[in-house]
């Protein structure tokens, strides 16, 4: 892979291209976090429990999960409501959180191990009792996005 950067003191605005060969997940990948730039993202999940209002932060979250017709905002220590919808949370949370089946998106770096059997794939969470089964049609998603990860550090 070859990086240019190009300053122009004429440009009007900061413009990316992504030249490759073919689409690729990796290239997709990149295209997605760069555009992710523009549009807003999360920083913190206002979430509710009974009277109270929290306002809860990205790192402290482990997934949110769909429960009938509530989104619920887990970290762990607790479980929160929350307004927003599955694919709003999609759309505007960083790239470490990551869509694991049709009613759950978990933060990646929270992941504390994977149990892998022939019927499912169980999640466990950092200093948390908290499980979550990953969706056969996630499941390569999520080995792909850790492995890359790995691979990075």
């Amino acid at each position: 892979m070859k990086v240019n950067l190009e300053i122009d003191p004429d440009a009007k605005e900061t413009t990316i291209t992504i030249r490759s060969r073919e689409i690729n997940e990796f290239v997709l990948q990149l295209y997605r976090m760069l555009g992710n730039q523009q549009k807003e993202v999360l920083t913190e999940v206002v979430g509710h429990r009974g009277e109270q209002t929290y306002y809860l932060e990205l790192t402290d979250i482990l997934f949110f999960e769909a429960e009938t017709r509530h989104i619920m905002v887990h970290t762990k220590d607790a479980s929160y409501q929350t307004n927003y919808k599955l694919y709003q949370l999609e759309k505007t949370l960083p790239t470490n959180y990551l869509r694991v089946s049709k009613s759950a998106i978990i933060n990646t770096l929270q992941i504390f191990s994977i149990k892998k059997s022939s019927s499912d794939c169980l999640i466990e969470f950092k200093d948390s009792y908290k499980t979550l089964y990953v969706s056969r049609r996630y499941y390569a998603k999520l080995k792909q996005t850790l492995d890359e990860r790995r691979k990075s550090l």
